[in-house]
């Protein structure tokens, strides 16, 4: 579970990965105006009873960090500093997942339109800075970089069943380990 903070938007976004597909997906996202902490905790248990994330991860600068911990003394839930060091990098991460269609969202959704929108600040761009365009709203997207950045779906292998004939690299493989075990002398 990812969440961004903000007078103007807080942003909670799930997302959710299965050990047995290479894909993650954007599950549920949240957002709203001028929220307080008591409401921001309700949204955060009804996704905590929803999804059962193992872990929550929050933007925690300015005034994050004192808000983080007053969640976690207050209502004990555990939440965890969003990484935000090399955030242009990240991004661009997350995009190629995108195109490799290794992140699913839902289409038409509020998160995939604030995507479509989200762009760098032209001025800095030409410049090589990377700064995201202050007139577009983010804070749907960053809640779903803080979570996506720790999932590694994308590490995701099928399971291979070694006595499975029927793929010819196996097959290979199989004969070369034979050939090998023949040539190996073995003590008595």
């Amino acid at each position: 579970l990812g969440i961004d903070l903000g007078w103007y938007d807080d942003a909670l976004v799930a997302v959710g990965f299965n050990k047995h597909l290479k894909q993650c997906y954007i599950l549920k996202h949240y957002k709203v105006n001028k929220q307080d902490i008591t409401g921001l905790c309700v949204h955060v248990e009804q996704f905590r009873s929803e999804f059962n994330p193992y872990l929550i991860v929050m933007d925690t600068g300015a005034l994050g960090r004192k808000i983080a911990d007053e969640i976690t003394n207050r209502y004990k839930i555990p939440i965890i500093a969003a990484e935000k060091q090399r955030k242009a990098e990240f991004i661009e991460l997350f995009n190629d997942h995108l195109r490799q269609n290794l992140i699913k969202i839902k289409k038409g959704s509020d998160i995939s339109e604030e995507m479509e929108l989200l762009c760098w600040n032209d001025d800095k761009f030409r410049d090589g800075v990377y700064e995201e365009n202050k007139d577009t709203p983010n804070h749907c997207c960053d809640a779903a970089l803080y979570a996506w950045r720790y999932i590694f779906n994308y590490l995701y292998e099928p399971e291979i069943d070694p006595f499975d004939m029927t793929n010819p690299s196996e097959k290979r493989m199989l004969y070369r380990m034979q050939e090998e075990n023949k040539k190996q002398e073995y003590e008595e």
